[in-house]
């Protein structure tokens, strides 16, 4: 049996190949965590799942998300046959190592090469924007991230940094409306709605924000940003027992979060409880002291 990854949005499912009649029997008994009949991109090899795939769906027809190319049902028999890489896929991939190098300029080099060879080229835009976020061009940036989601509607991830950059460039409501775009994309993708209460917070639309966060601890009890960010809310709001309370349910989950020991001091400090904000405060320093420089 070969075991190919799905290239589809926020999908952990495997891809199943096997020679055996009627499919591998350990894939057929896992259908949430293997597929057994795929796509294929034929420009960059990009291999998805049937329901990432599937007509209507998030795939939305024989077109490749990752590069615009054209994509064709996969043998449930045989691995894709690889092809020797374009040029713009080789610029691509250079721009994604040196990047990780640090050398922004170079990777935003590699990456206008792509889009220059394959305008379609949706994650080469998408990590052109990054560059150019990285580099302090917002204005270029916003730019980036809007042709995916014109290349791309559904790119709910698109949608969440374009949110990301026109808050850093000083736009919190069009950042907001964007965050809004990415929830609508995928419900259930949380970062945007943490996100745009966050943002919410900034701007002083405080009882929205602890709305939104309600939504956050309700669909995911699990995740310490939800009660992590609603105590900073509530401490703004000047309901510190509450904030103290919502923190410390965040470090239940996460306890060795720097910046919630800060904000439980400071709720404790505000209460009056002096010993235990010490406690709290020298507990945040001494995890940020131990924070890689």
């Amino acid at each position: 049996m070969t075991v190919l990854e799905c290239f589809g949005w926020r999908c952990s499912r495997l891809i199943s190949i096997s020679r055996v009649v009627g499919g591998n029997p350990v894939a057929l008994a896992d259908p949430e965590g293997f597929a057994t009949s795929y796509a294929t991109c034929t420009d960059c090899q990009g291999t998805y799942c049937e329901r990432c795939f599937a007509p209507g769906g998030r795939f939305r027809g024989p077109t490749c998300r990752i590069c615009g190319g054209r994509a064709c049902p996969g043998d449930p028999a045989r691995p894709p046959q690889k092809q020797p890489p374009a040029k713009e896929f080789g610029y691509h991939n250079r721009g994604l190592q040196v990047g990780r190098e640090g050398r922004l300029d170079a990777a935003l080099a590699s990456f206008d090469q792509a889009v220059r060879l394959r305008p379609g080229y949706v994650q080469a835009h998408y990590n052109r924007g990054v560059a150019l976020r990285e580099l302090g061009r917002f204005g270029d940036a916003i730019a980036a991230f809007e042709e995916v989601t014109r290349l791309d509607p559904p790119n709910a991830l698109a949608f969440f940094d374009l949110a990301g950059t026109l808050r850093m460039a000083g736009r919190p409501e069009d950042a907001i409306a964007a965050y809004d775009r990415a929830v609508a994309m995928d419900p259930s993708y949380l970062d945007p709605r943490i996100n745009k209460a966050h943002t919410l917070d900034a701007i002083g639309r405080r009882e929205e924000a602890l709305a939104l966060l309600e939504e956050v601890i309700a669909l995911d009890p699990d995740n310490p940003f939800g009660p992590s960010i609603r105590g900073a809310v509530l401490i703004h709001l000047g309901r510190e027992a509450e904030a103290v309370a919502s923190i410390s349910e965040a470090l239940r989950i996460r306890p060795d979060d720097a910046q919630d020991h800060r904000n439980l001091g400071h709720a404790l400090e505000r209460q009056g409880r002096q010993e235990e904000a010490h406690t709290a405060y020298a507990r945040s320093y001494e995890l940020r002291r131990r924070e890689p420089q």
